[in-house]
């Protein structure tokens, strides 16, 4: 699928937004087979088992089986590792910018704002729990989208673990680093990190206000999947 309505469709989540969004309204969609495109109009008929945004059409997402040779395998492979460490920092950009933020609180001080997010709206923080529930979801849907699913868990899980702050890996690199800089003549620098530990406790809270907040979000409003 190339384009829904005016949007271009990059990852499935923007084909689900729109179609959510559309109930009841005709939708031209562009769509590409055999190397050429071709334009339908489809019209999303209201899921009353979902509130909020609930457009549905008869698509079902699912990840395509192609036989390749290893190394074309190889190759792939990486591409897809890339572009999956370039969606994970964009989306923890998105995530932790104001108007992320700001769409977060909104989730947690309204139940509408919550469900939409839940349909997909806009990215949403999903804790440890709401990560193994989609994680079994995916298994149920095949083994190809439990792998993929595992993946993003830890490449995400990764690259979180690399911001520059303590206590995380990311912030004891940064200060092994600073204190290789500041290293003179063979003799070794000791930062004192004992000074970083008003930063670090708020740091910490912030990551146990995210864990607590998250979690409730994932029982109360569950991020709906379209796994077939």
């Amino acid at each position: 699928m190339v384009r829904v309505g005016a949007t271009v469709v990059r990852s499935p989540q923007d084909l689900q937004r729109v179609v959510a969004h559309s109930a009841g309204r005709a939708l031209p969609v562009v769509v590409e087979r055999h190397g050429q495109r071709r334009t339908l109009v489809v019209t999303p008929q209201s899921d009353p088992a979902v509130t909020g945004a609930n457009g549905r059409i008869g698509v079902v997402i699912a990840n395509p089986v192609e036989t390749t040779n290893p190394a074309v395998g190889v190759v792939r492979a990486g591409q897809m590792l890339g572009r999956v460490v370039t969606a994970t920092f964009a989306g923890i950009g998105q995530t932790f910018s104001a108007s992320g933020i700001s769409n977060y609180f909104h989730d947690l001080t309204n139940a509408h704002a919550a469900a939409q997010a839940a349909n997909g709206s806009h990215p949403r923080v999903s804790s440890i729990y709401g990560a193994a529930r989609i994680a079994v979801q995916g298994a149920h849907a095949g083994a190809s989208t439990l792998i993929t699913i595992l993946v993003l868990i830890i490449v995400s899980v990764g690259i979180l673990n690399l911001f520059p702050m303590l206590p995380l890996d990311g912030g004891h690199v940064l200060i092994a680093v600073y204190e290789r800089v500041r290293s003179r003549r063979g003799r070794m620098y000791h930062a004192d990190v004992n000074k970083l530990a008003p930063i670090a406790y708020g740091f910490v809270a912030l990551l146990g206000f995210m864990v607590v907040s998250s979690l409730y979000l994932d029982i109360t409003h569950p991020i709906q999947t379209h796994f077939q």
